[in-house]
């Protein structure tokens, strides 16, 4: 991505713009200060996308769109807190659980976040200085209840929101964010995070918080930190189902619950993700295809680039050869 396709303004250190995106592996990179991903295309096709954004120092407001299934995990960076509301019906899960109704997944510094969306999933996210939203909540006296679910140590990453109250927030921040697109944004810094954590605040002040992480994404992680463990290795799902002490059809619904796909289909589609970051970083002209595949454990090479064209829209000789864009962090 070329820094044309990003326009920003700064007043007081408050930066504001769109950022374009055209492959799944330009996800991330926008927004590397706050968040390390490791993310996975898990259908067909290309992926443009677009963030649209207002950040200063201390707070980020970011509003994007996932044209592909995708499936993220990883950690928000630097003491922060994050907090997500949906946009429109189409469906995602977090933490195991749907993002639906009132749920509103949320993440802090040291949790791994967990998500995949659908096709076509949108979604707003605000990012705070954790140790400035607790001093907030416990000044404003919000309920003990409510504090435990925005302190270190919780039982859950998916809060229960008030009723309306994320309607509300995204249709005013929605707001904001269409003139951060036109260039038309003017906000200090002070006020500016003074909207966003107030906006949280407004967001949680709600007793009914829901706790407990489901047995579905504990499946997942056991079951990927297993695979990860060797590398190249797609076992059979009763091989992997008899190593986790389960029946192949617990972790088969699982896997569907929490990422859409069986088991065999979701590692297969990470292993190809795996080898499209592989090629990006690769020499074109030192480094060759064939032997990229090999070491990460594809013993069908013919097998592989039909199965990569088929997931990425393009060979894996193109996407060699392809010169890596300028990715364009926002500042902070």
């Amino acid at each position: 991505m070329s820094e044309d396709n990003t326009t920003s303004q700064s007043i007081d250190r408050v930066l504001s713009g769109s950022i374009h995106r055209q492959a799944v592996e330009e996800v991330s990179a926008p927004l590397k200060r706050y968040y390390s991903l490791d993310i996975h295309q898990l259908c067909p096709g290309s992926y443009p996308s677009r963030l649209d954004f207002i950040a200063s120092s201390g707070a980020i407001i970011y509003r994007e769109n996932y044209p592909r299934a995708t499936r993220i995990v990883g950690e928000l960076l630097g003491g922060r807190f994050g907090l997500g509301i949906r946009l429109g019906e189409t469906e995602g899960t977090f933490a195991g659980e749907k993002v639906l109704g009132p749920n509103t997944p949320s993440a802090m510094s040291g949790e791994q976040i967990d998500f995949t969306g659908e096709s076509g999933y949108r979604q707003m996210i605000m990012a705070v200085n954790h140790a400035k939203l607790l001093q907030m909540a416990e000044a404003a006296r919000v309920a003990p209840s409510i504090l435990q679910g925005l302190r270190p140590g919780r039982q859950g990453m998916n809060l229960s929101a008030k009723p309306n109250a994320a309607a509300c927030v995204a249709k005013t921040f929605g707001k904001m964010l269409d003139h951060a697109v036109a260039g038309e944004v003017e906000a200090r810094q002070e006020n500016f995070e003074d909207l966003i954590y107030e906006a949280i605040l407004s967001l949680v002040e709600h007793s009914d918080l829901s706790y407990g992480r489901p047995p579905a994404a504990a499946i997942v992680r056991r079951a990927t930190e297993l695979v990860e463990s060797s590398p190249g290795m797609v076992p059979r799902i009763h091989v992997l189902a008899a190593r986790l002490h389960m029946s192949p059809r617990t972790l088969q619904k699982a896997f569907v619950s929490v990422t859409g796909l069986g088991p065999q289909a979701y590692f297969r589609h990470c292993a190809l993700n795996r080898a499209r970051h592989a090629l990006l970083q690769a020499n074109p002209v030192e480094d060759k295809v064939t032997a990229i595949a090999v070491g990460l454990g594809f013993s069908e090479i013919g097998r592989f680039s039909v199965r990569y064209r088929e997931l990425f829209g393009e060979s894996p000789s193109q996407t060699l050869q392809r010169s890596p864009r300028c990715m364009v962090a926002i500042p902070g």
